[in-house]
């Protein structure tokens, strides 16, 4: 009899636990580009974000990150995956940007635009992470973007990964 009442606690755990899940498990947050990489940000950012081909890894992720600071939306990467990051970035500077989409999970919360400072061009309206520029790096507003770097699911997935900073 207490094996079967053991059998049975199990199950029944086994299935709270699957039905708890939710969107923001450790290590959900992630930065991808986009698998077409000829595609210029304001062509992307002219597009639904749920139409856009992504590459098939992420070029950030929390795994990546040092440390997050919610307030200012900065963040530092590891010395590795900064170290490989900067080489990237050095090698594809476009004038045109480099678009980005932000993920929880498998949920697309925002798009955005990698953008040089030495480009004339003004980005589109989104979020941009400015490269050539001093450390930290900082997902900053474009002018007249609408601001979703705020979601709570991001929020979530950064505090359960530890590298969320208030």
């Amino acid at each position: 009899m207490q094996k079967m009442i053991a059998i049975l606690l199990i199950f029944v755990i086994q299935s709270c636990n699957q039905s708890e899940s939710d969107d923001t498990q450790p290590g959900d947050f992630a930065v991808f580009l986009l698998s077409d990489s000829t595609i210029a940000a304001a062509e992307a950012f002219s597009q639904p974000i749920d139409t856009l081909l992504l590459a098939d890894s992420a070029i950030i992720t929390v795994d990546d990150m040092q440390s997050y600071i919610w307030s200012t939306h900065s963040f530092s990467l590891t010395d590795g995956p900064d170290s490989t990051f900067e080489e990237y970035y050095m090698s594809h500077g476009s004038t045109r940007g480099v678009p980005f989409v932000v993920m929880v999970g498998d949920a697309r919360i925002y798009f955005g635009t990698f953008w040089w400072s030495y480009s004339s061009i003004t980005p589109p309206a989104c979020a941009v992470i400015y490269l050539i520029t001093p450390r930290p790096y900082q997902i900053r507003l474009a002018t007249d973007a609408v601001d979703r770097r705020n979601d709570m699911r991001i929020y979530e997935s950064l505090k359960n990964s530890n590298v969320l900073v208030d």
